[in-house]
């Protein structure tokens, strides 16, 4: 048996974070023999602190060992796993994400150029804006576009974002702009 998938390991780790309401954002696998490292990112609405990070990296390893025992898993040589969160360079793609992530200053990429807000650069269209509210079935998000004057609000199906990532942000936001990002999608006008 080969050296698990990503896809095995995210299935069978799915199955021990889902129930706390977690999710698996990514796993990256580097075989390197006796050094391989199975690296697991794991996030939720509810952000887990260090102690949940914890006891879910142990349960993550007795559950691989168990299944290594019982000829489910091959890890070779063995494996070092790594078990936190999404770091900030981590691309937002998916509504929980953005959902998460509501009320930061992001670079949007989109898949066509056709906004006045994008600057066309190698056929992408790209802009800086705040994430705001997603619409009731997670298929559209609202952005705050800053302005001279005011912020405006404009609402973008999310097949239509390639990905967005988050910028660091030292100054407090303006009021007028989070006001719009607090505001729920249904009233935005």
């Amino acid at each position: 048996m080969a050296f698990p998938t990503a896809e095995e390991i995210t299935q069978r780790v799915q199955q021990i974070v889902g129930p706390r309401g977690l999710d698996v954002e990514k796993v990256d696998i580097k075989k390197a023999g006796a050094k391989s490292a199975v690296i697991i990112r794991i996030d939720g609405d509810q952000r887990p602190d260090l102690d949940v990070i914890e006891e879910l990296s142990d349960e993550i390893s007795r559950n691989f060992d168990a299944a290594e025992s019982d000829g489910e898993l091959n890890f070779g040589a063995g494996y070092r796993l790594e078990v936190s969160t999404p770091g900030f360079d981590e691309p937002l793609l998916a509504a929980r994400h953005f959902r998460r992530q509501r009320g930061h200053i992001a670079t949007f990429v989109l898949n066509q150029a056709d906004d006045e807000h994008a600057t066309a650069n190698a056929a992408n269209a790209r802009f800086v804006a705040r994430v705001g509210a997603l619409n009731a079935d997670e298929t559209e998000l609202a952005v705050v576009l800053p302005g001279k004057k005011e912020p405006s609000v404009k609402t973008y199906p999310l097949d239509q974002i390639r990905e967005a990532k988050l910028e660091v942000e030292f100054s407090t936001p303006p009021e007028a702009e989070m006001s719009l990002v607090n505001t729920p999608f249904d009233q935005l006008g």
